[in-house]
């Protein structure tokens, strides 16, 4: 009988485990547009925007312009480095539409494939020291 119970909480944790671990890091609520809004749902790829000039709230500024133009920033974050002094568009899966689409808007040439076997986001942005042009 004890072992059942010691059976039965180690699947309990095993289920929990799996729930926790498959949710994104850094993953955010999501937000509730009420019907009467007549905000505009962005909807061209799931694009990643992350800090990579170390200016503060850079990639807000670049998310939001892309936002305006109906790209659907899923994450803003900061780069693994803060030295970039060009903005940077990799596309994350094998289809670079949504990449050119998205370097198009940011008025850059620099766009690359870099998969990273994880397909939560179509395209990452790499905020460079340059983003004040890039959204104007």
């Amino acid at each position: 009988m004890k072992n059942i119970f010691i059976l039965g909480g180690v699947f309990v944790f095993l289920i929990v485990a799996m729930i926790v671990g498959t949710r994104p890091h850094g993953a955010k609520k999501a937000v509730t547009v009420p019907a009467e809004s007549n905000t505009v749902i962005p909807s061209i790829g799931k694009v990643q925007v992350l800090n990579g000039c170390g200016t503060i709230g850079a990639a807000n500024v670049v998310a939001e312009f892309l936002r305006n133009k109906k790209f659907d920033v899923k994450n803003i974050g900061n780069a693994p480095m803060s030295n970039y002094q060009t903005t940077l568009v990799a596309s994350r899966i094998k289809d670079m539409g949504n990449a050119n689409l998205v370097a198009q808007s940011l008025s850059t040439d620099a766009v690359f494939l870099a998969r990273s076997g994880d397909t939560l986001y179509d395209v990452t942005v790499f905020v460079g020291a340059d983003y004040k042009e890039r959204v104007r």
